[in-house]
């Protein structure tokens, strides 16, 4: 492997491409690689992200019940509080859209370039 190595510029061309189009590595002793579709958790992700924004949107606006109606004392660090909440929840949403569109987009590319 070493002398192929060395000797990677003087190979031919379509040699060259060869090597580069392969596997880095061999895969291990009962692992079947699958690149065309792998599997992935993504749906666990959203899941835990949906559960912890619906749990600390829950937690927020019940302080802000407490301290609107209960105690009747609403302060500076309670509004920034409450706009560093929606903050949080759009840049989710945000970042959740991008990814979509990027994901998206790519897609549509690679179909085009496929087809071109």
């Amino acid at each position: 492997m070493a002398d192929i190595i060395q000797n990677f510029p003087n190979l031919p061309s379509s040699v060259q491409q060869q090597i580069l189009d392969g596997p880095a590595l061999a895969p291990p002793s009962g692992v079947k690689p699958n690149f065309i579709d792998p599997p992935n958790r993504n749906y666990e992700a959203i899941a835990v992200v949906v559960v912890c924004l619906f749990l600390s949107t829950i937690a927020a606006v019940g302080r802000a019940y407490s301290r609107t109606f209960v105690t009747k004392k609403v302060e500076l660090q309670d509004c920034t509080y409450l706009l560093r909440k929606v903050y949080q929840v759009l840049a989710h949403l945000a970042d959740y859209l991008i990814v979509l569109f990027r994901s998206r987009f790519t897609c549509i590319c690679m179909s085009l370039e496929c087809f071109s």
